[in-house]
Formats: C-alpha cells, structure tokens, sequence
C-alpha cells in the first residue's frame, strides 16, 4: 500500500526532468554552424585560347571528389552538387596542356567560370593569342590538331569508335564523304563505275553494305539514291563533306543506340558556328585540264576553234 505513492511520486519526477531538458532538434541554437555541408554549380566553356575553338569532351573534374563533367560540342560543361568554399578545377584535353584552377564556391551560387587551355609546346605562353610559326610547323600543327580531336573522342567513348576531323586529308574528290571513309579502319568501299568511280557505298567490318546505318548527328539517313527503294544501301553521293566537322565509326553499339545493325554505324557531325569563337572563311584556288594538252594558251578542239583546256576552279 505504501509503493503506490511512491511510484506517482518518482513518475512525476521523471514528466518534470524531461519537461525540462530541450530537445536538441526543437531547441537548437539558431546562430550555431550547421552539420549539413551547403553546394554550389559551376558552368562555363572550355576553349583552345590559340585557334579559338571551343572544346567537345574536355574533362572537368572537381579535385579531391568524384565530380566529372565533360564539354558538349559547343565547350559547354555544368558541375553542381559542388561543395562551398575554395575548390580546385581540374580540366584535361588531349594535346593541350593540363590546368589547374582555383575557384571559390558560395552556398546556392552558380558560378560561371570559363576556361581557356593551350600548348606552351606548340603555341607559346603569350597570353594575347598570337600564334608565331613558320610553314613547316603550321602544316605539323594542323595534322596535330586534327589528330588530337581524335585521341581525345577516342579515349572518353564509351564504346570502341574510330572518329576522325573531317579537315585531317584535306580535301576530298566532288566532297564526297565515301572518298573520306574509305582511310578508316574497318572500313571497304564500293564504287560507282557510271559516276567516274566515286565511292558509292562502303562496308563496315566486312558486312554487306545494306547492314551499315549512317546517320547525321544520331539521327539515321534515308537512302534516296536506290531508285526502287527496296535495299538500306546508303548512297553517300547524296551528301557532301563540307559541311561536316568529323565521322564517327562506331562498332561496337550502346544501349542508346538502335539494334538494326550487326556490322556498326556510320555518323556524320555537322559543324556549327558554336564551336568557335570566331567566325572562319575557308577557301580553295586550283587548276583542272588534262596532261595531254597542259597548255595555258588556246588550244585547237573538236569545234574547229581555239579554247582553253586549263581551266581555274573556286571554292
């Protein structure tokens, strides 16, 4: 009979302590630092200071994390979830030479930091651009250049690719982008005999040439050129390469792409005014004629009249 006092009395001790003590999540100092760790987003461009083009697939990646972003075809890149206060970006592109670079982040920020890299190598450490070379170098640096697009699209894929700048051979009969293709690995072209032996069609890793998909930037082609319609033969006089910045062969397919192929695909990237910063004339003077008659002057023809079998051509 005398525990029952007792217990309500301890009980009531216990409600009043609790009553008392605050909760650390209701009664938390408002001034106190939090335990969360606040983020910021950094995005830029990535650019080659010395030709002026925007870099695709430059790697960006945030020191000491396993942040990794990488350029899209007009330089862009966008890292977030990057944490606040000073961080170090770190931006590596085949050819170029490898950059460090501090950047202080604030919590909900964005920043926007664009990059520039160059080659000290190849192009100097004068920070206004100027590139100072001579003939032999400029034709190096152009098939370097060419190449290093290449390495680096070749080492980030995700699968095995052969992807080539479509200014690496310089320039190709009538633009036709089968005369290109036909220097890649893997690659067998066939011929069109009633068009003076251009490349018609070619074959990826000795499949007929029906089972090779070309697309033009992912989005596959339509064959107009097969009069009936009734075969997937690509006809690759439908299109011209000046217009295109590189090829891409893949053999190997991802789970993003289309299984209507055994043999590999074929895609066409376009240029864009994205990729450079500044705008960019291309020309070309040449001469055509025949060896026969490699003569400046008129000459007799076929129509008893005196013409010019050397004529000048302009692209």
């Amino acid at each position: 009979m005398n525990l029952a006092p007792r217990l309500l009395s301890s009980a009531a001790a216990c409600l009043t302590l609790l009553l008392a003590t605050p909760l650390c999540s209701s009664a938390a100092d408002p001034t106190a630092p939090s335990t969360t760790q606040s983020s910021g987003a950094i995005s830029g461009r990535v650019q080659n200071v010395a030709t002026g083009q925007y870099l695709n697939n430059a790697r960006v990646t945030v020191k000491g994390t396993e942040l990794v972003a990488f350029t899209d075809q007009t330089g862009s890149y966008r890292l977030t979830g990057v944490p606040s206060g000073p961080t170090v970006l770190e931006v590596f592109f085949t050819g170029l030479d490898p950059l460090q670079l501090p950047v202080n982040i604030r919590a909900g920020d964005v920043v926007d930091q664009d990059i520039s890299l160059t080659n000290s190598a190849r192009y100097g450490t004068d920070a206004s651009g100027t590139v100072k070379l001579d003939s032999f170098v400029v034709a190096t640096a152009r098939e370097t250049d060419s190449a290093a697009i290449a390495i680096n699209e070749q080492r980030f894929a995700p699968n095995i690719k052969n992807i080539v700048s479509a200014d690496a051979l310089g320039d190709v009969m009538d633009g036709n982008v089968g005369e290109f293709l036909k220097f890649m690995p893997g690659i067998t072209a066939e011929y069109d005999r009633e068009s003076g032996g251009s490349v018609a069609s070619v074959s990826v890793r000795g499949f007929p040439t029906a089972q090779a998909v070309v697309s033009g930037d992912g989005l596959q082609m339509a064959n107009t050129g097969n009069p009936q319609g009734s075969s997937r033969v690509f006809q690759f006089t439908q299109v011209s390469i000046n217009n295109i910045s590189r090829l891409e062969v893949t053999k190997v397919p991802t789970p993003s792409t289309p299984a209507d192929s055994m043999a590999g695909s074929i895609d066409m990237v376009s240029k864009s005014a994205f990729e450079r910063k500044n705008a960019q004339l291309r020309y070309s003077v040449g001469l055509s004629g025949n060896h026969r008659t490699a003569s400046f002057r008129k000459v007799p023809h076929t129509t008893d009249e005196r013409v010019y079998k050397v004529l000048p051509s302009f692209t």
